[in-house]
This record gives C-alpha cells, structure tokens and sequence, in this order.
C-alpha cells in the first residue's frame, strides 16, 4: 500500500517523528538518571535498590489513585448540580 501523502503532511510527519525521538531519548536519560540517583541512595541507606524502586512505584501509584478519587469526586458535584437543576 501506497500512501498519498500532500508536501504538508510530510511535513507534519518529519515533525512528529522528530519529536518523538526527542522525546523518548529523553526518557531514556532520566530514566538512567533516576537509576544511578536511586543506587547511590541505596548505597547511602545501606537498602536494595529495588526496596527504593518499589517505594518509588507505589508512590506513583497512589498519586494516579488520589486523582482519579478527585476527579470522581468533582463528577459527583457536577452530577448532583445538574440533577439539582433538573438535567439528569
């Protein structure tokens, strides 16, 4: 399959794929950042690193789990505003 593809659109193309490049060697640096942060911490608190790393993991979970609880809150007023008005 042939795609027909306008000089605008390649454009676009180049540039997505330039900023994705971009974006994952990012990643890749702050992720081998955080890895010798972690060891060197692990080293300091005398820890595995993967105990930091797991710390770290549910951490991050929990902020995912306290926004989702916050935006099903905020839905709930927004839900009881609108049956208050009559909507739903």
């Amino acid at each position: 399959m042939t795609l027909n593809i306008s000089d605008t659109q390649k454009t676009k193309v180049k540039s997505i794929i330039n900023a994705g490049i971009d974006t994952l060697e990012e990643i890749e640096t702050l992720k081998g950042s955080l890895k010798d942060a972690v060891k060197n911490l692990a080293e300091e608190l005398q820890v595995k690193p993967a105990e930091i790393n797991e710390a770290i993991k549910l951490g991050y979970k929990q902020q995912k789990e306290d926004a989702i609880q916050a935006r099903e809150e905020k839905q709930s007023t927004v839900d009881q505003l609108l049956h208050a008005a009559g909507i739903i």
